[in-house]
């Protein structure tokens, strides 16, 4: 189990303790890959205002079902879960007793709207112990959120990716956090001024991309 919390800068330590730099390394490739394939998907089937539409639904699925392949590339536990008072499932990911989820926003600052399991799953980050038996979550674990955003109007281009840690009933975030664009220039990098709204796939993009080994967009989640 996790020790008492000194201070919320020990959250960042303890959630690099738990997931491997690899592992976050191939999380950031999977949500550039994610925007800029759903946004070409979206706009080669669909006219622009259905595209508009369904473009955050292939995105979450697509960032959904892959964060449980390259989970279970690095030996980590993934699951998905229906929520328990709407019919979204969402990925859960968990190392030890430390685990987050992804979710779409405005900007990495925007507070989380509030759900049952997000409420649940940080319950420990306020060192109550809190055991809910319907989402089978340990006591006193650690539970972080994957804040992701597009960048300005572009939506097929990621503009921000961090890890950040909930604050009791998801009232919002403690100051620590994880800049993944930070940590992994190299992969930023490579994605600076690429787009793939053009009526051609970003070809240059897609062909690093295969190189991976992956067995309001904001209310998608």
């Amino acid at each position: 189990m996790i020790a008492p919390i000194q201070g919320p800068g020990e959250l960042v330590q303890l959630f690099w303790r738990a997931f491997p730099r690899a592992f976050l390394a191939d999380v950031l490739w999977l949500l550039h890959e994610s925007y800029a394939k759903a946004a070409y998907q979206a706009y080669c089937d669909h006219a622009a205002p259905e595209a508009e539409n369904v473009l955050p639904f292939l995105r979450r699925a697509r960032i959904e079902e892959h964060l449980r392949i390259i989970a279970k590339k690095f030996s980590l536990k993934a699951e998905a879960r229906r929520g328990t008072a709407s019919w979204w499932n969402h990925t859960l990911i968990e190392s030890g007793n430390v685990s987050f989820t992804q979710l779409a926003a405005q900007s990495p600052d925007e507070i989380v709207r509030w759900s049952y399991e997000r409420d649940q799953y940080c319950a420990d980050n306020r060192q109550q112990l809190l055991f809910d038996k319907r989402l089978k979550v340990s006591r006193k674990s650690l539970y972080a959120i994957l804040v992701h955003g597009r960048e300005g109007k572009d939506r097929a281009k990621l503009g921000f990716a961090m890890i950040r840690f909930p604050l009791p009933k998801v009232a919002g975030y403690y100051e620590s956090r994880i800049d993944l664009l930070k940590e992994f220039p190299d992969i930023a990098e490579k994605f600076e001024g690429k787009s793939s709204m053009e009526p051609a796939p970003p070809e240059e993009i897609l062909d690093e991309l295969s190189d991976i080994d992956l067995l309001r967009d904001e209310d998608v989640g």
